[in-house]
């Protein structure tokens, strides 16, 4: 019986071959992203660090193409203000983000309305 974390990466690999995206990823980064995706998706975390060296490539190249993997297969989801600042290793920005998202949501409101600014 394999590994259902295993399994769905796999499935993921499979998927993404069929998508013919020509991301140009190596075979261990598609693996790093696959499993990445997989331990969300059965409700675990997964050391970024350890999973970035895996993948042979940058912290910034990682992520970005992470979120472009599921895009790719409509895995998006949306992210919390601190759940972003601690993929990025900068936890103590938050608040600043906060206040910035609240000057920006702010400003369109004012400047576009209620209904365009949804």
């Amino acid at each position: 019986q394999a590994d259902p974390v295993l399994k769905k990466a796999l499935d993921l690999s499979r998927l993404l071959a069929q998508k013919k995206t020509g991301l140009a990823m190596s075979s261990s980064f598609e693996a790093a992203i696959c499993l990445h995706i997989a331990v969300e998706a059965k409700g675990s975390s997964i050391e970024l660090a350890q999973i970035v060296k895996s993948a042979g490539v940058k912290k910034s190249q990682y992520l970005a193409m992470l979120q472009n993997v599921k895009k790719l297969l409509e895995i998006d989801q949306t992210l919390t203000l601190q759940e972003i600042s601690v993929q990025l290793g900068t936890p103590l920005l938050v608040g600043e983000a906060k206040t910035a998202l609240s000057l920006y949501e702010a400003h369109v409101h004012s400047s576009y309305g209620d209904e365009r600014a949804k």
